[in-house]
């Protein structure tokens, strides 16, 4: 997650803070001022959303039924949390698009080396260090594919092939299938619900941008809480998703062009070389036209 600015206030720096770190630290001010924060809760249901109080329900780890009244509810639980499925499919309209690709991610104990990002025949291929002795792998593979039809000895000689140098072969711990798609949902509001993140909103693992739209629209639903606290106006509440859409849907245009220019997308003869050619051109612009790539800084940064 970079930031843009310095510890005095410059914007030409860059502190690159791991999402774990990220997550952890503000977890700790959180508690540290008095914050609430309550783990393992099940079957959590959500009612009269659209009332004057909602009531958030759950159960504890040790069974115990428990209920918090609110005046919002911010749904950030994820993609298939209750918050989204609590509002009326009636009220919601998806927008949503699938690629014609998934990636294969692993978890590894190795070091990741090399590292970085390949763009190859057979596909795009990655490996990222995660932590010194461990690394996750993503290789571009068929949207049918399943783990079973990569054991660890392909997943290795594809690495090395699309890489063009030996890798070092290791444990892989976890293998799994991850789908690329984009997916919005509007508004993302209903009545005293928010939504925020990815129960929002998709983007694609390429463009590296799930934390930072979901920080952005926490930065949105927090200023606009405070107004209502503090003077009573809830025009913010109000203007919430058309507020946040338009960002949402900048970065959703940036990541369906990094996609599809990292990826081969399963053309084959003249028209796949013809989408190579045309991918090789957009990355050769962003290192000779300093429009381009300061355009791609402040995409890739999240400052645009």
């Amino acid at each position: 997650m970079p930031i843009d600015a310095d510890d005095n206030g410059n914007d030409d720096g860059s502190l690159f803070c791991p999402q774990q770190v990220l997550v952890r630290n503000l977890t700790d001010v959180f508690l540290r001022d008095g914050g609430d924060l309550r783990h393992e809760a099940a079957d959590v249901t959500l009612e009269n959303i659209t009332g004057e109080r909602p009531l958030v329900r759950y159960r504890r780890a040790d069974g115990t039924a428990e209920a918090v009244e609110c005046d919002f509810v911010a749904g950030c639980d994820g993609f298939r949390g209750v918050s989204r499925s609590t509002v009326p499919a009636s009220a919601l309209t998806e927008y949503s698009h699938t690629y014609g690709y998934s990636w294969l991610s692993v978890l590894a104990a190795v070091p990741a080396d090399p590292s970085g990002m390949a763009i190859h025949s057979l596909g795009l291929a990655g490996i990222l260090p995660r932590g010194p002795h461990a690394s996750r792998v993503y290789l571009q593979c068929a949207v049918d594919d399943t783990p079973e039809q990569w054991p660890d000895a392909r997943v290795w000689h594809e690495l090395a092939a699309r890489f063009g140098v030996p890798v070092p072969a290791g444990e892989i711990v976890d293998k799994r299938i991850v789908p690329l798609r984009g997916v919005v949902y509007e508004p993302m509001s209903h009545g005293r619900l928010y939504l925020l993140g990815d129960a929002a909103h998709l983007v694609p693992p390429m463009s590296a941008k799930g934390i930072h739209l979901a920080l952005h629209d926490t930065e949105i639903f927090a200023r606009a809480v405070i107004r209502q606290v503090e003077e009573g106006d809830r025009s913010l509440l109000d203007s919430y998703s058309e507020t946040c859409l338009p960002h949402i849907w900048n970065y959703q245009a940036f990541a369906a062009w990094i996609t599809d220019t990292m990826h081969n997308a399963g053309f084959t003869g003249h028209e796949g070389e013809f989408r190579k050619r045309i991918a090789r051109a957009e990355l050769q612009r962003l290192f000779t036209s300093e429009a381009a790539n300061k355009l791609f800084g402040e995409l890739t940064a999240g400052t645009n």
